[in-house]
């Protein structure tokens, strides 16, 4: 079977893919995966490698199990492959800047024909897009600022004061229930972000969060505690 080599655009990005440099190269495809892990975490992880490296799930069709790859800019395939020697490897790197540099020249001829200032707003559309996709991938994964946990408890006293009456209420001069109903809140937040902890709330589920303790109901239980506080009062 021909070896080929197949550059891809995303976003504008030129990208080859692990596999098709370890089939190339004649490497086995976990070691080029295990390489570039090494090569992640010497350059101090993976957040200072987003223009070289993007790892990805592939599905086997055979068996449907799932195996990691990565996606290679030029660069990233570059420093990939320094430490491939002999002369087959030579030519196989030759051969990948070139491909790199034919897609690269295809990619300015889509631009022929439009002025300077046309061409920028593309480009600049092109890596808007790609930042777009960052700040995403960041707000996806990174959990609330200290500012918005103290509104989330900000927003978990006032419902408390509100459930309860206000701070000369019977209620809320009832430590025990007022505690209860604070953490019948704080449990309810837990089980619905699967969390410990108020800081493991998803930053993007932050406007949501203050949602659900606004819209907050007393579970019957602590309804029934509120009659049994009352008709103590009454009898006092």
């Amino acid at each position: 079977m021909e070896k080929r080599i197949d550059v891809i655009t995303k976003e504008g990005v030129l990208l080859v893919s692990s596999s098709q440099v370890a089939e190339n190269f004649n490497k086995r495809r976990r070691n080029v995966v295990r390489d570039i892990d090494n090569l992640i975490s010497n350059l101090g992880g993976a957040q200072n490698c987003a223009g070289l490296f993007s790892e990805i799930k592939i599905e086997n069709d055979q068996n449907k199990q799932s195996y990691r790859e990565f996606l290679l800019t030029k660069e990233g395939f570059s420093i990939l492959v320094m430490g491939f020697t002999g002369y087959e490897a030579i030519q196989w790197k030759l051969k990948y800047i070139e491909a790199f540099n034919k897609m690269e020249q295809a990619l300015r001829s889509s631009y022929k024909g439009v002025s300077k200032e046309i061409e920028a707003i593309f480009l600049l559309d092109k890596k808007t897009s790609v930042i777009e996709k960052r700040i995403t991938e960041v707000e996806e994964t990174a959990y609330i600022l200290p500012f918005q946990k103290k509104a989330l408890i900000k927003a978990r006293s006032k419902k408390v004061l509100t459930i309860c009456g206000g701070t000369y209420s019977i209620y809320y001069k009832d430590k025990s229930f007022r505690g209860k109903v604070y953490q019948d809140i704080a449990r309810n937040l837990r089980q619905i972000y699967n969390i410990n902890e108020y800081d493991a709330i998803p930053r993007n589920k932050f406007d949501e969060a203050v949602a659900v303790v606004e819209s907050y109901v007393l579970p019957i239980h602590l309804q029934y505690e509120m009659k049994r506080i009352e008709g103590g009062s009454l009898n006092e």
